[in-house]
C-alpha cells in the first residue's frame, strides 16, 4: 500500500517538473511594452453659419469660434470644453451652475445632447441665450445663439436653422 502511495506522489512529480522544462511559450508580462494611447483631440463643431454673418473671433488653440451679425444684433459662439462633464461645461459657458437650469436632456448622433436658455445683462442691454451641448467621453461642444432681449421672434428662423444643423466632425487622419 505504502508503496502505491509512492508511485503516485512519484507520478505526480514527474507530471510537474517535465511541465517546467516544456517548450510552450510562456506569457510574460515584465518585458511587455506599455501601449499608451494617444490623447484624442477633439471633434470640429460644425453648423450653417447664416449668410452675412462676420467671422470675428476665433481662439488660437481652436476650441472657440464667434459669429456675428453684420449689425451686431446677433451673436453665434462655437466652444469646445475640455472636460467631460456637462454641469462643468455649463459653469464656464454661463458662469453659473447647471442645476439653475431646466436642461433638456436629448440625443444625437447616439451623444447626449443638453439644450437650455438664460438671459444676461450686457453692456449693450439684456440678452437671451440659447445653447446645445454635446458631450462624448473626453470633451463637451457648446453651440450657443445670443440675441438682444427686446427682439421677440426676429430671430427664430436663424436661430432654428442653426441648431438644426448643430454636428460634430472628426478627423481620423489627424
Amino acid at each position: 500500500m505504502r508503496s502505491v502511495y509512492a508511485s503516485m506522489l512519484a507520478l505526480a512529480l514527474t507530471v510537474l517538473l517535465c511541465a517546467c522544462v516544456s517548450r510552450v511559450p510562456v506569457w510574460e508580462t515584465v518585458d511587455d511594452e506599455f501601449v499608451c494611447q494617444q490623447p484624442r483631440h477633439p471633434s470640429t463643431i460644425v453648423f450653417a453659419v447664416p449668410d452675412g454673418a462676420i467671422s470675428g473671433v476665433f481662439s488660437p488653440d481652436g476650441l472657440s469660434r464667434q459669429y456675428t451679425a453684420p449689425d451686431g444684433s446677433y451673436e453665434i459662439s462655437a466652444t469646445v470644453f475640455e472636460t467631460p462633464d456637462h454641469e462643468d461645461a455649463i459653469r464656464q459657458l454661463t458662469g453659473l451652475d447647471a442645476d439653475r437650469f431646466d436642461l433638456i436632456r436629448t440625443t444625437r448622433f447616439s451623444l447626449p445632447e443638453y439644450q437650455f436658455a438664460w438671459s444676461a445683462e450686457t453692456d449693450g442691454g439684456d440678452r437671451l441665450y440659447r445653447a446645445a451641448m454635446l458631450c462624448d467621453e473626453h470633451y463637451c461642444y457648446a453651440l450657443c445663439f445670443s440675441a438682444p432681449a427686446d427682439s421677440g421672434t426676429s430671430y427664430d428662423s436663424i436661430q432654428e436653422s442653426v441648431f438644426a444643423s448643430f454636428g460634430l466632425y472628426y478627423d481620423e487622419t489627424l
